[in-house]
């Protein structure tokens, strides 16, 4: 309870200094979605999740390599994802406990020249660290699953039901960002 009235404070003081964007107006995602050519993905610290989301995203590329993807890696996946070489940039979160805030710029200052027109984190359970760096370096708008630290951070968060899977979860989220999900081609 003590962490979750902290955690709203620090919210609403990164909201008063501006590092985190105050909607002016509502979203209006048919001309967001025509204007996306940049867009940061936090990938999910999960081994299941960012095989399925890593193959969806060089699918995506390959079909469109003019899309400009950065990735926010988590550090245990470091070198499954530079292994890939189909991102524009690669950036490694630094090795933080998935609920520790404040988050501080001088912990994530590799990232601070990174800006994007959508961003979109892929974390399920509680990423702080993700959250925040996908809300400040969005431009337009940031997406994300929600869970109790995102949702104050994100533009729009997407609630999974018990029964929803996380594949079509991530869909959803690509679809909103204007990304094209490339056909499965028949064997």
């Amino acid at each position: 309870m003590l962490k979750h009235f902290r955690y709203t404070n620090w919210v609403r003081l990164l909201r008063g200094k501006n590092i985190l964007p105050k909607p002016a107006e509502p979203l209006n995602w048919n001309t967001l979605k025509a204007d996306v050519s940049k867009i940061f993905i936090s990938l999910p610290d999960d081994t299941r999740h960012i095989h399925v989301v890593n193959h969806m995203l060089s699918r995506i590329l390959s079909e469109n390599p003019s899309l400009h993807i950065s990735v926010l890696v988590p550090p245990t996946f470091e070198d499954f994802i530079r292994g890939m070489r189909c991102y524009k940039s690669i950036y490694i979160l630094p090795p933080v406990k998935p609920t520790t805030f404040p988050i501080t710029e001088e912990m994530v200052t590799e990232t601070a020249g990174e800006m994007c027109d959508i961003g979109i984190d892929l974390n399920i359970s509680p990423y702080i660290l993700s959250h925040y760096l996908i809300a400040t370096r969005s431009e337009k708008a940031s997406l994300g699953f929600y869970n109790v630290f995102s949702a104050p951070l994100l533009s729009m968060t997407l609630k999974l039901r018990e029964t929803s899977s996380y594949d079509n979860g991530f869909e959803s989220l690509l679809m909103m960002a204007g990304l094209p999900i490339p056909e499965q081609k028949a064997l």
